[in-house]
Parts: C-alpha cells; structure tokens; sequence
C-alpha cells in the first residue's frame, strides 16, 4: 500500500491506494486504484493545469543554413544565412516547412512547449477516464461473519 498526504493545504486524512505495476514492453506502468471521487479530484488538476489552447503549435524547430549558388559574397565565403524553421508532419508522410524570423522563436518555442503539455494532460485524462468506467470496488467484507 502507498500512503499519500490529503493534498496541498488540507487537513484530511491520508489517502491509501493499492498500487500495482505492470510490465509495458520496455518500462514498468504504475496504476494506481482510486476511488472515483478521487479520479474526478485528479481530473480537475488536471484540466486546471492546461495551457492556453488557442497558443499551441505541433511540429519541430530547427535552424538550416541557406546558401545562394551564385552573386553572394557572404556564401561565397561559407558563412551562409541561418533560417529558423518549423516543419509540421502530416498523414501520408507530406511535410509543411515554415520560415520563421528570428523574434518569432522564442513565442514558437512557447507554443511547442504547450502543445507537449496540453498532449500529456490528454494522455493523463484519458487514463483517469478508463478508470471511471470500472466499477468501483467495494470495502472489503469482514471475515467475523463466516463459518
């Protein structure tokens, strides 16, 4: 059993849960068994710590260097010019490659971090979900009433 204190700022009492972990391929998985009036307490921190949706972005940053064929003295030398890019994935392996300026990586930087964030929060509500669609177990029976 994992004994857990009530949460930040309460003076309840402990809460108990039966752990059991699961071999998951390569990494070990920890499900908790919670009462559903903790799984909808889960929810909602949760939800509360989402990021703002409407500053999202999926794809990935990096930085190439473009270099002109021909009339450049600056690529003539080797030095080329340094472009940040966004490149966003879609179904069927087609790729969309944004030029950005260089004051637009840091908020770019910002809205792939959230979007992470926002992905993990749906992950973790969809597993507090699955356990709302098991029955919750009951208090264990006392063993003096039997023969």
């Amino acid at each position: 059993m994992h004994e857990r204190p009530g949460g930040p700022g309460t003076a309840g009492p402990a809460v108990r849960d039966a752990e059991i972990s699961c071999r998951d391929g390569e990494r070990y998985v920890s499900l908790v068994m919670m009462k559903h009036d903790q799984v909808e307490q889960a929810r909602e921190r949760v939800l509360q710590r989402l990021p703002d949706l409407r500053h999202i972005v999926r794809g990935s940053l990096f930085q190439r260097t473009i270099r002109h064929r021909q009339g450049c003295p600056k690529c003539e030398g080797g030095d080329g010019h340094p472009m940040w890019i966004l490149t966003v994935g879609y179904p069927g392996g087609r790729t969309r490659q944004l030029s950005l300026r260089a004051e637009q990586v840091p908020q770019v930087r910002a809205w792939l971090a959230n979007y992470r964030r926002s992905k993990a929060a749906l992950e973790k509500l969809c597993e507090l979900n699955q356990r709302l669609l098991r029955p919750e177990s009951r208090a264990p029976r006392s063993r003096e009433g039997r023969a």
